[in-house]
């Protein structure tokens, strides 16, 4: 059994630089140290630099879900404990996020550049 401790350590709000944030919908309230989301008294340009960044997280979603469909179910093999899934599962996403990255670099990427 994966423990509590070490599983909880290893998710992204740790791995967050100290003075940094990440971008996020208003379903994530409650971190303002490491969280940001639109709010009312953001300018319209911070708002609309927030809606792409979101829109290309979103973009590099469907690509996971759509053409290596993943995170769209259960992730299912035959480990014999949790945390061997739980690192093969975390080396199934890299290798599929460094195949989506070179598409986005070689030709294809997340929308229109110009």
């Amino acid at each position: 059994m994966v423990k509590r401790a070490h599983f909880l350590r290893n998710k992204i709000y740790w791995q967050i630089p100290e003075g940094s944030l990440i971008i996020t919908d208003s379903g994530y309230k409650g971190e303002p140290t490491k969280i940001m989301m639109v709010t009312d008294e953001m300018s319209k340009e911070m708002k609309d630099y927030m809606g792409r960044a979101k829109a290309r997280q979103e973009s590099f979603n469907g690509r996971l879900k759509g053409t290596f469909n993943i995170l769209g179910h259960r992730f299912r093999h035959n480990q014999r404990t949790a945390e061997k899934t739980m690192e093969l599962h975390q080396t199934v996403v890299h290798a599929c996020a460094v195949l989506i990255q070179y598409d986005y670099e070689n030709g294809h990427p997340p929308f229109p550049l110009h």
